[in-house]
């Protein structure tokens, strides 16, 4: 009997101790996400490409925290039917498919946070980088017949992605994490359709994210 007491008591003493645990201030975030591209060459079939994300999430404070996020994927984008009316000597893209490269600041707002879970909005600001290709991996941004002759555009832009996350806490504080965002890249020519697409409005990219969040060590105790 004293040997099953005395088991309970250090379980419940290890467990006291873990609780009383202050969180890591500072977590390494990895991830892997399906991205939806949204624009002018959308055929109502959902298209899905993988990315790969890496970051610093900082948890110094109990409401409004930090991200730094480094991501690399790709979108795809074909419309089979896309045939625009337009003067002669332009031959649109009905297809293409881009690689990018996303840096970004993103502050996450704790809408709701318990010892072992959070909801957060999070809004970004950051520079997206892509390169759309045929469907023999040749640069559309050079194929000047593709696009009306008034169209130019470089292949970096501003993007603000928003974005609703929650995360649950193991005991040891590794974090397993969903986040769904909008991108927000702040361009037409993510497919190389602008003026000629129907659409209204900038390219955009839906991404499904699954994360998991590892604490630094030797990151100081977040301020309660």
């Amino acid at each position: 009997m004293r040997p099953l007491l005395l088991l309970l008591f250090t379980l419940g003493s290890l467990a006291s101790l873990q609780a009383q645990t202050p969180s890591p201030s500072r977590y390494l975030v990895t991830g892997l996400s399906a991205n939806n591209y949204r624009g002018d060459l959308e055929d109502g079939i959902a298209q899905y490409k993988p990315a790969l994300h890496l970051g610093l999430k900082l948890n110094r404070s109990r409401r409004l925290n930090g991200n730094f996020e480094l991501s690399l994927g790709q979108v795809e984008g074909q419309d089979p039917h896309f045939a625009p009316l337009t003067e002669a000597g332009i031959q649109p893209n009905r297809y293409f498919s881009s690689t990018f490269f996303a840096a970004n600041f993103m502050l996450h707002y704790n809408l709701l946070q318990r010892e072992r879970y959070l909801l957060y909005l999070g809004q970004g600001i950051g520079l997206f980088r892509y390169n759309p290709l045929d469907e023999e991996d040749q640069s559309l941004q050079d194929r000047r017949p593709s696009r009306l002759g008034t169209e130019e555009y470089g292949n970096i832009s501003l993007m603000l992605p928003t974005a609703l996350g929650a995360v649950y806490f193991l005991p040891n504080h590794w974090g397993i994490g969903l986040q769904a965002a909008y991108l927000h890249p702040l361009t037409d020519y993510l497919d190389n359709i602008s003026e000629l697409g129907s659409k209204k409005g900038n390219d955009n990219v839906l991404q499904f994210r699954l994360q998991l969040l590892l604490p630094i060590h030797g990151a100081l105790p977040r301020e309660n």
